[in-house]
């Protein structure tokens, strides 16, 4: 049996690698903020208060399922808050290694040899009165002295810091309106993938979930472990989250039987951004395909990748 291979890593320093740590961490804070809005909206769904969705009535189980529902999904993000304090501790108190002083630069250029004259030197004691000699002719002038070498270079300044993050670009237009339907308690389909580096084409590309895919009777997943095929018709939210290793310009969206969903898309074609994120609400019929894509709006394909550990993530929630 082979040794396993492991992929080659850019020339990160023990500060770079510190500093990628924590910038993953707060894309991972950035991510579980948009989970925390989609539970908000969906207790305002259950209450009738969501702005464009209109249903009957909820009951008091109704009103329990829900709360129940949202209970479970804030459990798993407390959880995963405490691991994301233990990582984000660990990486503030690791100490920073200053590596070995580099070699002296090269002596300068001499200055210029016509350089004005030196200082003074500071008089000496007064020696004891001599007998008065006869007066001597004046001594001769003293040639001006040599200009001295110019000191050795300092050593290079620290680098700069690490620049902020670009802002997140602006969410996609409301979804239209779905139609009313008996409120029913959380039924979804959840998406991982683990991250790495590929080349982002010019034309959408799904985005396949290496990491994992977990499916309800509603919610089943094609056998390429990329696609989504709905199980029963009703209102479903869909939500997504992409988290590139560097800001890149690209675009998100989800696909709808292979069709873009405009209400889904988030674009950066001027001004690169990491975070793709969007949260949708849209009436489905059963057998529609859901899946999520990206693209390259540079102009040509480029190579770029995910964050390991929550590179892309999607959400399919049947509400109604």
């Amino acid at each position: 049996m082979g040794l396993p291979q492991f992929p080659e890593l850019p020339g990160f320093d023990r500060d770079d690698v510190i500093n990628q740590v924590l910038a993953s961490i707060a894309m991972e804070e950035m991510g579980i903020s948009h989970i925390i809005n989609a539970e908000g909206e969906k207790i305002q769904f259950g209450l009738g208060t969501l702005d464009g969705v209109s249903g009957p009535n909820a009951s008091i189980d109704d009103v329990l399922d829900i709360n129940e529902s949202v209970e479970q999904t804030l459990g798993s993000v407390a959880q995963n808050q405490m691991f994301l304090r233990a990582k984000m501790t660990a990486a503030l108190s690791a100490s920073s290694m200053q590596g070995a002083t580099g070699a002296t630069g090269a002596t300068g250029a001499a200055g210029d040899p016509n350089g004005s004259q030196g200082a003074a030197g500071a008089q000496g004691a007064t020696g004891g009165t001599g007998a008065t000699g006869a007066v001597g002719t004046a001594g001769i002038v003293g040639s001006q002295g040599a200009v001295g070498a110019p000191g050795a270079a300092g050593a290079p300044g620290a680098a700069g810091a690490a620049g902020v993050a670009g802002i997140a670009g602006a969410g996609g237009a409301a979804g239209v309106t779905g139609a009313s339907g008996s409120l029913v308690s959380a039924s979804f389909g959840f998406g991982v993938s683990s991250g790495g580096s590929f080349t982002l084409p010019t034309t959408p590309q799904i985005v396949p979930f290496n990491a994992g895919a977990y499916t309800t009777s509603d919610v089943q997943v094609a056998s390429n472990g990329a696609v989504f095929i709905l199980q029963t018709a009703g209102v479903y939210q869909i939500s997504y989250d992409i988290n590139f290793t560097e800001e890149v310009q690209a675009a998100a969206a989800v696909l709808i039987d292979g069709a873009l969903f405009d209400g889904s898309n988030v674009v950066s074609a001027a001004e690169p951004i990491r975070n793709y994120c969007c949260s949708c609400i849209r009436t489905l019929s059963a057998g529609t395909t859901v899946a999520l894509s990206i693209t390259s709006m540079s102009g040509v394909p480029f190579r770029t990748g995910l964050v390991v550990g929550n590179g892309a993530s999607l959400r399919i929630e049947r509400l109604a």
